[in-house]
């Protein structure tokens, strides 16, 4: 979020300065995902919660029955409401080695959605290695939110909006992190510095909220309290574009490496909305990698 990913990418493959997973770690770390998936799910059977994967995740539960090989995170989708009582009231029945942060929750957000973290862990990246929270293992978790269909033009609006709105509360997120990685990461070319230096500025102007008043801000700005019938996801590619709600409900059971996980009613819907030809296997030039600074399955 702190720049455009291309950036970003190409600055660290060209750094030399971070540590890209090896094979046995990106299968450890694979394994750790799919046990913090268990444990969420059984907090949310045991309260009647529906939770989903998500995004890359469920490209690979549907391209590849599990993870995709080379991928190190997983997320998820909850409807709105199952969101809330989730992040406010059930997490706390999660193992004592997690927590939870996101808007509105007791341990405040990270970022404009819900990250459960595992305490017990570390995973220190580009960016995060200065902020104060615990810096571990983690799944994402995206609210799915009513929407008003009758509205184009309005949905629109707030798209933009939104983008805005994410966008300050990342450059405020960078100004606040002060990372030296991060900041000679994007020193390699004219271009990264500029992106840096720009969201710097950006960051600074805006300080004036810190990057947890944004973040909440954001979840405000996206909820709409009335059932429509239409959903949508404020974080994704194509946010603000009504789809009926049965492409996510009720969601359906399939494997996902040695376990088994929730996905969409529709997932093909979903998925060629975010990826195109979502069977395309990438080249290994343009897969996304994630390098790291620290991983530790244990502290």
């Amino acid at each position: 979020m702190f720049s455009t990913k291309s950036i970003y990418m190409k600055m660290c493959r060209e750094s030399g300065m971070l540590h890209v997973l090896t094979e046995e770690e990106r299968i450890q770390l694979q394994a750790h995902l799919r046990k913090m998936y268990v444990d969420i799910e059984s907090v949310c059977n045991k309260y009647g919660l529906t939770v989903m994967v998500a995004y890359g995740s469920l490209l690979g539960a549907l391209r590849h029955g599990g993870f995709i090989p080379w991928d190190d995170d997983l997320d998820l989708y909850m409807p709105r409401e199952d969101y809330d009582k989730f992040i406010k009231i059930y997490s706390n029945n999660l193992p004592d080695n997690y927590i939870v942060y996101a808007p509105g929750s007791i341990n405040g957000p990270i970022y404009n959605f819900a990250k459960v973290i595992d305490k017990n862990t570390s995973f220190v990246f580009p960016g995060n290695e200065n902020l104060k929270h615990y810096k571990g293992i983690f799944v994402d978790i995206f609210p799915i939110e009513s929407i008003n269909e009758k509205f184009p033009l309005l949905n629109k609006a707030k798209s933009i909006l939104a983008k805005a709105i994410i966008y300050i509360g990342g450059s405020v997120l960078q100004y606040e992190m002060k990372s030296k990685i991060y900041r000679k990461l994007m020193s390699g070319n004219a271009t990264a510095l500029f992106n840096y230096w720009f969201r710097q500025f950006l960051g600074f102007v805006f300080s004036v909220k810190n990057s947890q008043w944004w973040q909440n801000y954001f979840d405000g700005f996206c909820q709409y309290k009335k059932k429509t019938g239409f959903l949508h996801d404020p974080s994704g590619f194509y946010s603000w574009t009504p789809m009926s709600q049965d492409i996510f409900l009720p969601v359906k059971r399939v494997k996902f490496d040695n376990i088994e996980v929730n996905i969409p009613n529709n997932p093909n819907h979903l998925l060629e909305r975010e990826y195109g030809d979502w069977h395309y296997i990438p080249k290994p030039d343009e897969r996304t990698e994630h390098f790291v600074i620290e991983l530790k399955f244990r502290v």
